[in-house]
C-alpha cells in the first residue's frame, strides 16, 4: 500500500536576471552548492539524501513524494533558488519544500514584474504587503534573513532589527485556546 502523496512543482513562473545587480550576480556566481544534500532529520522511511546538481529534485519525506523542477529557468535563477532551498533544508527540514520553491519563485516574479531590483527596502515592502498570506510571508522572511546573514549585496546585518518589527500575520489557528488546570 502506497501512502505517499505525490506533489509536483514546476517552474510556471519565469523571472529575468534584471532583478539582480551586477554585484549580486557576482555574489551568486561565487556560490558553491554541495552536490549532495543530507536530510539531517530524515526518518527510516524518508529519503536521506538529495542530489542537488540535477534539474529535477525528487525525494520522499514525511509521507510525501516531492518533485521540484528547475528546467527552463536561467542558470542564475536556478543557482540562487537552489541555494535558498538548501539553506532552508539545513535550518528546517525538506518537508513542504515545494511550497518554499513556489514562494521563492513568486517573490522573484513579483520583483521582475515590477521592474525592481532585489534589496532590503523592496523586500521589506513586499513583506509588509504579504501579511494576509502566512506561507508567503514566512518564505520571504526566510529569504531576507538568509540574504542578511550571508552578506548578500543590498542586505546588511543592520537590517535585521527592521525585519523583526514588521507586523506578523495573524495566526491561522484561532480556534485554539488554553485552559488553566488546578
Amino acid at each position: 500500500m502506497n501512502l505517499s502523496i505525490e506533489t509536483s512543482y514546476t517552474n510556471e513562473i519565469t523571472t529575468e536576471e534584471s532583478v539582480f545587480s551586477n554585484e549580486q550576480l557576482g555574489f551568486i556566481d561565487e556560490i558553491r552548492l554541495p552536490k549532495v544534500v543530507r536530510f539531517i532529520r530524515a526518518d527510516k522511511f524518508d529519503d536521506k539524501f538529495l542530489n542537488s546538481s540535477k534539474d529535477v529534485w525528487e525525494f520522499k519525506y514525511s509521507g510525501n513524494l516531492e518533485r521540484i523542477s528547475f528546467k527552463d529557468m536561467s542558470c542564475v535563477e536556478v543557482k540562487i533558488t537552489k541555494f535558498l532551498l538548501i539553506k532552508y533544508i539545513y535550518k528546517n527540514s525538506p518537508s513542504h519544500l515545494g511550497d518554499r520553491f513556489r514562494n521563492i519563485r513568486k517573490f522573484f516574479k513579483y520583483l521582475s514584474g515590477a521592474e525592481r531590483r532585489i534589496n532590503f527596502k523592496e523586500s521589506k515592502n513586499i513583506l509588509i504587503k504579504s501579511t494576509d498570506d502566512n506561507q508567503f510571508y514566512f518564505s520571504i522572511k526566510f529569504i531576507v534573513t538568509t540574504f542578511i546573514l550571508e552578506g548578500f549585496p543590498g542586505f546588511s546585518i543592520d537590517d535585521e532589527y527592521d525585519l523583526e518589527v514588521i507586523k506578523k500575520p495573524k495566526s491561522t489557528r484561532s480556534s485554539l485556546y488554553y485552559e488553566e488546570y488546578e
